[in-house]
């Protein structure tokens, strides 16, 4: 036997006797969730929504077209269609079509472990959310609380220790009744008899979230919105059988920086062709030369079942398809009233810790400490407590002074995409 190099026949002699495969034990009965070469499969939400929202029968373009990227979108079909025992037909076009059953998801969690962690972590998660808001809420009211106590000791000290030595003890004893009357005042009765479920306990816990709400913010009321562009995108390109002009995509494109809505038409067609790399990417798209010179767009993998596009049926102006709209960033979803109790025990929290700071500088509390634990305590962890009442206002003013300039950004954001809805719609 012998082979050719560069021209030239090379004599090999004998092939070596071919060794026999190694036989496939154990490895054609893999399930999904057993770890590999490639680790654990964890199923992808965005596939997963999109199949429920076709109704459990979907083409590979059917879930392109709800914005999915196309990077190892066949694999995830077929690991999602052996999880959850799908069957594979031929439709009318001659396409491969997916045919889950109605009760898929229920199957994919019973059969992958990862699908089921997911899945707890989904349901959970909003659980878990508002414990933590909660638990904020009630960590500051406590602190505030803890500074009115010391607060209240150091007053009523220093009264006592104004008055003779022969009535020290009675004016102890005095000062014992009148800090119950505050606290009397402070906790009233009928927060304690207050039935659960009542709109009083109500009001109270709604309260609690809102001081987090006050300090770090709410859930950012575009999130989510990234997707939903890529949906309808998506959607475009499907209903333009997968070849389009740039211009129809522009009310959906991210936009380039250095670029605004008095470029020049040199500057804008540069950034329409910078900002469809991602597209492009995304949908597996190439560019191409239409018949009348400008650059278009095709997208092969959304052209099932629609009938492919040529360059020059593109249609200049777009389908009915609305662009999303950013919201702009709330301070707070908390009602004013929320707010300012909110801002309230804030002041209070970092006034009080000032009184508590002389008062240990000038060593009243050093003095008193030996008599109320409190004090001890609130003296050992004042830096702590100086450090958090800072914080509690020192968060909210670096948001507000950023809520500032990212509105004004989703309102130039806002205005772009209907410029350019209302220059497409022109006749």
């Amino acid at each position: 036997h012998s082979f050719c190099i560069s021209g030239k026949a090379v004599s090999t002699g004998r092939l070596p006797a071919a060794r026999p495969p190694r036989p496939l034990q154990g490895r054609s009965r893999r399930t999904a969730t057993d770890k590999g070469k490639d680790g654990v499969w964890v199923p992808n939400r965005d596939i997963i929504r999109a199949v429920e929202a076709l109704g459990a029968k979907v083409t590979k373009a059917d879930v392109l077209e709800k914005g999915v990227s196309v990077a190892g979108l066949q694999r995830e079909l077929l690991q999602l269609a052996r999880s959850t025992g799908a069957t594979l037909k031929v439709n009318q076009q001659g396409e491969l079509l997916y045919e889950f059953p109605e009760d898929f998801v229920a199957k994919l969690s019973a059969s992958n472990r990862a699908a089921r962690l997911q899945q707890l972590w989904l349901t959970s998660k909003p659980v878990l959310i508002r414990t933590g808001r909660s638990l904020f809420g009630v960590a500051s009211v406590t602190i505030a609380v803890t500074l009115f106590v010391s607060i209240c000791i150091i007053v009523l000290a220093g009264s006592a220790t104004s008055k003779s030595s022969s009535n020290d003890n009675s004016s102890r004893s005095s000062g014992g009744m009148d800090l119950g009357r505050l606290f009397y005042y402070f906790y009233p009765r009928q927060s304690y008899r207050g039935r659960p479920g009542s709109r009083g306990r109500s009001k109270q816990s709604n309260f609690f979230g809102s001081i987090f709400s006050f300090v770090f913010g709410d859930a950012d009321p575009n999130q989510g919105l990234a997707e939903e562009r890529w949906r309808r995108l998506g959607d475009v390109i499907a209903r333009s059988r997968g070849a389009v002009a740039p211009e129809q995509l522009a009310p959906f494109l991210e936009p380039v920086d250095g670029y605004d809505l008095t470029s020049s038409e040199e500057a804008e067609r540069r950034w329409l062709n910078e900002a469809m790399w991602p597209v492009l990417l995304r949908f597996n798209g190439r560019p191409e030369v239409g018949t009348d010179g400008d650059i278009v767009y095709v997208f092969p993998e959304m052209q099932e079942s629609r009938g492919p596009a040529t360059a020059t049926a593109i249609q200049r102006r777009p389908e009915e398809v609305d662009p999303p709209f950013e919201e702009a960033l709330k301070f707070s979803t908390a009602s004013g009233t929320s707010t300012l109790g909110s801002a309230s025990l804030g002041l209070f929290s970092l006034a009080g810790t000032l009184y508590v700071g002389r008062a240990l500088q000038n060593g009243t509390i050093a003095y008193l400490a030996q008599a109320e634990p409190l004090l001890a305590l609130v003296g050992k962890g004042f830096p702590v407590l100086l450090l958090y009442t800072v914080a509690f206002l020192g968060i909210p003013a670096i948001r507000l002074a950023r809520l500032q300039g990212q509105n004004r950004r989703i309102k130039q954001r806002n205005q772009r995409i209907g410029w350019w809805q209302e220059r497409l719609s022109r006749p």
